[in-house]
């Protein structure tokens, strides 16, 4: 389920590709590059399809949990999984693929769990790399919080329903203890500044909106938007370091060692570049333009509704 992600969407899609036989997604009212790129990606091929979700609300848990039992009902597929557009499915071992790890650990009536793998931007330069996710982002040495989300077989999917982020999933029919895989998911949520002003300013008034909110729910958002504010916006590498460790291990870095990072692990590859770069630029004042513009709109439909 993914919304304004032109910056990502199409290495999503490229990167995981290679692991996945089909990606389905809900594009939740994107008004960037966003659908676009899905279009075109589809044209050239990629095992993706996707939805226009016009739900104005955030109900990430109910469409997805839907979701995972139609897909599981098809019976094509053994394992289905849940993920956003900022993150990718990969073995701890690199000598075994993703899907020989699920074959040799994870039947088909059973769930597992993947630890996140934050990673962090070493430069501020995401729009001119060639290869952004592979030369910019680089591996927290050891998660603070290791955070994990979920994987269902195709049988335990028929009947089941996810947690908000992923995060959990329970079986309507049976219980079943999750199985801790030797994979790992990993997670670029913070790619420039002006991406992550933008949806952090947005996360943070959406959330506030919502009369459901959760206690905890999306508590970063709030943290990072302040933060973005005391900077008035102007952010440096340091600050995008600063903002990925509260975003991927919610909570702040305790000292400096703590920002330090693995050289030796990468997103991708040297050959995952952008192709549609046209679409994919982010602007942040746009952005917010356009999200302050469905407010607008949204408000005065509710002051004037049809008749």
């Amino acid at each position: 389920m993914v919304r304004n992600e032109c910056d990502i969407i199409e290495l999503f899609v490229k990167i995981n590709a290679r692991t996945f036989d089909e990606i389905f997604v809900f594009d939740h009212l994107s008004d960037d590059g966003t659908t676009e790129i899905l279009s075109r990606l589809m044209q050239q091929g990629l095992p993706v399809r996707y939805a226009r979700l016009e739900d104005p609300q955030f109900r990430q848990a109910s469409y997805l949990s839907g979701a995972i039992r139609q897909i599981a009902e098809i019976g094509s597929f053994t394992h289905v999984m849940p993920i956003d557009a900022d993150e990718f499915l990969v073995s701890t071992d690199p000598s075994v693929t993703p899907k020989d790890v699920l074959s040799e650990n994870l039947d088909v009536d059973g769930w597992g769990t993947v630890p996140w793998m934050t990673f962090f931007p070493i430069s501020d330069d995401y729009e001119n790399a060639a290869a952004p996710l592979f030369q910019n982002f680089r591996a927290l040495p050891k998660e603070p919080r290791v955070f994990h989300k979920v994987i269902v077989g195709g049988e335990f999917g028929k009947h089941c329903r996810v947690s908000e982020g992923n995060h959990k999933v329970e079986n309507d029919l049976v219980v079943r203890e999750p199985v801790r895989l030797p994979l790992a998911l990993q997670h670029v949520p913070v790619r420039s500044a002006a991406q992550i002003i933008a949806k952090s300013i947005q996360g943070a008034a959406v959330l506030a909106q919502k009369s459901t909110r959760l206690p905890g729910e999306g508590d970063h958002w709030d943290v990072v938007s302040q933060y973005v504010r005391e900077r008035r916006f102007r952010l440096s590498t340091a600050d995008l370091r600063w903002i990925s460790y509260v975003y991927g291990c919610n909570s702040s870095p305790s000292q400096s060692d703590d920002l330090h990072f693995q050289a030796d692990m990468r997103v991708g590859l040297p050959t995952d570049v952008i192709e549609h770069r046209d679409l994919a630029r982010k602007d942040t004042v746009a952005s917010i333009d356009r999200y302050i513009d469905r407010l607008v709109t949204q408000r005065r439909e509710a002051l004037n509704p049809a008749t």
